[in-house]
């Protein structure tokens, strides 16, 4: 059975702890294969985008990880989360 089977287009995931949010996206990107966009709250130089950037590679080698770019609403910067890129023998 796929666990991954039933995941939402869009998960709000606000209402947890940082830890937490930083835990669901890096198991999602990792089990399911899958690319994951990450949208949070602007901060002054992009500081909270770079701070789950760097708890992200730290938890989960080799994820992929975009430069932080806009948000799609005002005050918000963004990133997408990819699987390790995986090369045959």
């Amino acid at each position: 059975m796929n666990p991954f089977k039933n995941i939402k287009v869009y998960a709000d995931i606000a209402d947890f702890e940082e830890d937490s949010r930083i835990q669901i996206v890096g198991e999602t990107v990792m089990r399911s294969g899958k690319t994951v966009g990450v949208c949070v709250d602007k901060e002054p130089d992009d500081a909270k985008a770079l701070r789950y950037r760097k708890k992200l590679t730290e938890r989960f080698p080799g994820i992929v990880l975009s430069d932080p770019f806009d948000g799609p609403t005002p005050e918000t910067t963004a990133f997408t989360a990819a699987p390790p890129k995986y090369e045959a023998n």
